[in-house]
């Protein structure tokens, strides 16, 4: 009979289980494929929505989903134990090289989507917009902005609570090259949180914290800033249409990574994802599409 597959979401990652009438659904059918792919946290809920819509797709082929951070998708790369890494920062050269060293091949790139990291702040807190050197001063390391009364119009007082991502993320290193500039590091005593969803959930609770994280994450309990820097005056949101339009400033691309050119069920996968039905997935989760020449028809 046919099986499904059930994706549970667990602390940051996902993890896929299959389910069979009649038995344990403890082995593959014959017939089915498996993809394994772990990475990014940013990708996480359009990797579940891809995964899910694909076995209608194709129904012989299980795409498994975990999370953990760009740079934990990055090193299963490395270690042969996925063949596809999701990651929202591009590839090092140390990982590069890593994969070249153990495999033989070089490591793929390819681009699925963009994104836009916004910065979030709880619901009660006026402030409305920031700019990029206000952004460097809170986040960067021996930055002057430490409580919100610094900040000139913020109608808020008391320490600046720091909310970031943990240092195995695409979007912290993103963000803090993108925020702070190459070689600052970010202020110690920021809260870690291992994934997307904590950060907005911690900011949402803590009234003075302010937080960062791919802007698919918005929910109701939480606010965004404009964000502008001192070339542009106007402070612009990380909409779908400001990042598309190039007008948002701390967006970036969304990678998947394979070693050497995919073949079989893989780059079938991948295919599709950059297909029109697997475009259409990417938006319905508040990212945005690749260019209308990207699209695998």
């Amino acid at each position: 009979m046919k099986k499904m597959i059930r994706l549970l979401a667990l602390s940051g990652a996902v993890v896929a289980i299959l389910l069979a009438a009649g038995c344990s659904g403890s082995s593959q059918a014959e017939g089915e494929e498996t993809i394994s792919i772990t990475g990014s946290d940013t990708l996480l809920q359009v990797g579940l929505a891809w995964a899910e819509a694909y076995r209608e797709v194709d129904p012989n082929v299980i795409v498994s989903v975990n999370g953990g951070g760009s740079g934990i998708g990055i090193k299963a790369l490395i270690n042969d134990t996925v063949q596809i890494a999701n990651s929202s920062r591009k590839i090092k050269d140390t990982e590069f090289a890593a994969i070249k060293e153990k495999t033989g091949k070089e490591p793929v790139e390819h681009i699925v989507g963009y994104d836009g990291i916004a910065v979030f702040t709880h619901k009660e807190n006026p402030m409305k917009k920031i700019s990029m050197a206000n952004l460097k001063e809170i986040f960067g390391d021996g930055g002057s902005v430490a409580n919100w009364e610094d900040l000139e119009g913020s109608g808020m007082t008391g320490e600046i609570s720091l909310v970031s991502r943990s240092n195995t993320s695409g979007t912290y290193a993103y963000f803090k090259k993108a925020v702070c500039g190459k070689g600052v590091e970010f202020k110690k005593g920021a809260k870690s949180m291992p994934g997307s969803t904590a950060v907005v959930e911690l900011v949402s609770t803590t009234k003075n914290a302010i937080g960062y994280s791919g802007m698919g994450y918005k929910n109701d309990h939480v606010n965004w800033l404009a964000v502008y820097d001192e070339n542009n005056a106007d402070a612009v949101e990380p909409t779908v249409d400001n990042v598309k339009a190039g007008k948002y400033p701390i967006a970036r691309p969304l990678y998947l990574y394979t070693v050497g050119e995919p073949e079989g069920a893989v780059a079938t996968y991948i295919n599709w994802i950059k297909s029109k039905a697997g475009q259409g997935i990417l938006v319905t989760e508040k990212f945005v599409p690749i260019a209308d020449d990207q699209i695998t028809k």
